[in-house]
């Protein structure tokens, strides 16, 4: 997959958008709603749960408990907010319109299966660093708290690039649970059968994607960092500041859509035969 490929899959992701662009940003602001209405009762239940990991007067304890909780419910949430979005995205690809509301109708009938792979996505891709971070800092090897800055850089950077290449297979995960109407570990069987079939083009689709986030989104925090150090910079910070509130709206209203919606028009292209559909002679090697 060329350089010319994947712009010209974000732009027919960006047109798909354009068609609804109103239907996904009151969808966006409707899930910020949910996410602050469910957020006070689970902020209660981190800090209960703190206090019981307290109570046992193991402050690792503590931490891996709050840590796993919380990844939890990010990860849960965030995967209905995709799910979400590629479901909007599959009614103007396959019908042209779509609207708000529908957003409700997503996550009351497939909110619960979008948890679900997000949860297990957590699991494989982010529960393996919780565990050996945990276990070396708890052994006092490499205590995460006495990184020295570059250090912590260079295991950061390798802990994204292992972190990476074990979602990639996920990807499709949420369009197969759409487009097929199914459960969380068949979605994810069938997002690993297209990733073996196409491995480059959904790692640099989704590469892709991280790279304009990062561009949008952390090269200007770093830069309004360096620059309220620096005297006689205000200025230039203040109008840096603008940019980076700016870029933060135009990657949660016009990106994350567009991503979602790309992700799901690529699954129509690489869509894998369900068994039903196949002879066994056809049928893809089973995975699980």
């Amino acid at each position: 997959m060329n350089a010319i490929s994947v712009v010209g899959r974000i732009k027919e992701g960006f047109k798909i958008w354009r068609k609804g662009w109103l239907s996904f940003i009151l969808a966006v602001i409707l899930l910020s709603f949910v996410f602050i209405i469910v957020l006070i009762p689970i902020s209660f239940g981190i800090a209960g749960i703190e206090g019981i990991g307290d109570y046992f007067g193991e402050s690792l304890i503590s931490i891996a408990i709050t840590a796993f909780t919380v990844i939890v419910f990010v990860s849960a949430f965030n995967f209905i907010v995709i799910g979400t979005m590629c479901g909007l995205g599959k009614e103007i690809i396959e019908i042209e319109d779509t609207r708000a509301e529908n957003t409700l109708n997503y996550i009351k009938s497939y909110g619960l299966r979008f948890a679900a792979i997000g949860i297990i996505i957590a699991a494989v891709v982010i529960g393996p660093f919780i565990v050996v971070g945990l276990t070396l800092n708890f052994i006092n090897i490499f205590p995460v708290t006495s990184l020295h800055l570059w250090t912590g850089v260079a295991v950061g950077v390798f802990s994204f690039i292992v972190a990476f290449f074990l979602f990639v297979p996920f990807a499709l995960s949420i369009p197969a649970c759409l487009i097929e109407d199914i459960g969380p570990i068949e979605s994810i069987k069938i997002s690993f059968l297209a990733f073996r079939k196409n491995p480059k083009t959904i790692s640099v689709l989704l590469a892709s994607f991280i790279v304009i986030f990062v561009a949008l989104l952390a090269l200007p925090v770093i830069g309004l960092i360096g620059l309220v150090q620096i005297p006689f910079a205000v200025i230039l910070a203040s109008v840096l500041g603008i940019f980076t509130m700016i870029a933060f709206f135009v990657s949660i209203f016009v990106i994350l859509p567009v991503m979602c919606i790309t992700f799901t028009k690529l699954y129509y292209d690489f869509k894998i035969p369900r068994k039903e559909e196949v002879s066994e002679e056809e049928s893809p090697i089973s995975l699980f």
